[in-house]
């Protein structure tokens, strides 16, 4: 996650407000450990919560009551997707996800960013997200120590991998290994929405 989406993502208020898990205080934790802009974060959101605290009784800024109205609603949000997301394989279809999203209730968040990215819930063995994107998203990466599966839900995109170039539809699968550098471009009008799903090696 970029540096920027993680620091408004609502996760920093959710710790400063004692609510956050064990796993997003370690994240939190992590990320202020080895970057000064998260520490500032923490810092200003700790001193609107403390001067809300003491305004006594009175209406807080609207800037600090939308951080945490935000903070809130993003908990919730995390909160709602009990089920872990199954084992991804190359026979996995595109209506079991089409399944688990309607069980779990998941819809794209508000529309307005190229790309936009839900975390599912994870371990230490797998990390499933689903991401949505518009024509002219890339994403190039790989991924040391993880093999990597991408279902194509809706959408068409081109993934280049090893210096070959091939069309993905909606109901495609792909199998990527890990260390394998791989370009991934939306090409269709209609947005473009994946699943992807990282597992250790």
């Amino acid at each position: 996650m970029k540096l920027q989406d993680f620091i408004s993502s609502g996760i920093i208020e959710i710790y400063c407000m004692g609510i956050a898990s064990d796993e997003e205080k370690a994240l939190v934790e992590k990320y202020a450990s080895e970057n000064k802009e998260v520490k500032n974060e923490i810092a200003a959101v700790n001193e609107a919560l403390n001067l809300y605290a003491t305004s006594l009784g009175k209406s807080p800024r609207e800037e600090i009551r939308n951080n945490i109205m935000h903070a809130i609603a993003s908990f919730e949000e995390q909160s709602r997707v009990l089920s872990f997301p199954p084992r991804m394989t190359l026979q996995t279809s595109a209506n079991e996800w089409l399944k688990y999203m309607a069980d779990n209730n998941i819809t794209q968040p508000s529309p307005g960013e190229e790309i936009q990215i839900l975390d599912l819930p994870a371990n230490e063995k797998q990390v499933t997200y689903i991401a949505w994107a518009t024509k002219g998203a890339v994403v190039e990466e790989s991924h040391a120590s993880e093999d990597e599966y991408l279902l194509m839900l809706q959408g068409t995109c081109t993934i280049k991998v090893r210096g070959v170039t091939t069309e993905y539809k909606a109901g495609d699968i792909v199998f990527i290994p890990r260390n394998t550098v791989h370009r991934a471009e939306v090409i269709s009008d209609e947005t473009m929405i994946i699943v992807g799903q990282r597992i250790a090696a």
